[in-house]
């Protein structure tokens, strides 16, 4: 059975402002995802993000782990395929891998309902933190359970607080399918599976 994942880009990046442990989850994260069966969301904005943040942050460092080795090569690619409205709302290997990319949307916080968005509007965000947090809620419609991997401990603790929210667990259902991890925990959870 597929694993269904949100990846933040501070998910990818072993390198920066991170203490050891999480960079070296994130280099173990880098191998293990193109091994399992493992199905990773994303929208067109998202993969806008990630070409830039790719291009930025991975080229100088090197050796890079598997998948981050991968989307440096075919970011530019992936970006021009999801702009292609084939590729929307279906599983695509990514680059030989059991990983599949699914494009959900061009925009997931413009397909996300007005409960949603309003949350959306009120919390302080970045624009890329609400695109990836409406990506989870848009794949929390489709998949039971779903791993939303970030590095970043402002996203992770407006997520958390989202998540936590009673009043928001009644009006968004699908938030109770999303499970939020730092990308250490998250490989740990694939060691114990």
């Amino acid at each position: 059975m597929a694993i269904h994942l949100v990846l933040d880009h501070s998910a990818l990046i072993p390198y920066g402002d991170k203490p050891q442990e999480e960079k070296e989850a994130i280099q173990k994260l880098g191998e293990l995802l193109p091994e399992i069966d493992a199905i990773w969301y994303v929208s067109k904005e998202y993969l806008k993000t990630l070409h830039s943040v790719c291009r930025r942050e991975l080229k100088h460092h090197h050796p890079l782990p598997k998948l981050q080795s991968s989307l440096l090569r075919i970011s530019k690619d992936l970006l021009q395929l999801a702009k292609t409205k084939g590729w929307y709302c279906r599983e695509r290997p990514l680059s030989n891998a059991k990983l599949k990319l699914h494009v959900i949307a061009s925009s997931a916080l413009k397909h996300v309902g007005p409960e949603f968005q309003t949350v959306m509007k009120i919390i302080e965000a970045s624009d890329e933190d609400r695109e990836l947090l409406a990506i989870a809620v848009e794949t929390a419609n489709i998949a039971k359970a779903i791993y939303l991997v970030t590095a970043d401990r402002v996203l992770y603790q407006i997520a958390t607080r989202l998540m936590q929210s009673q009043d928001l667990a009644q009006s968004l259902q699908p938030l109770a399918h999303i499970e939020i991890l730092a990308p250490k925990d998250f490989v740990k959870r694939l060691d114990t599976a």
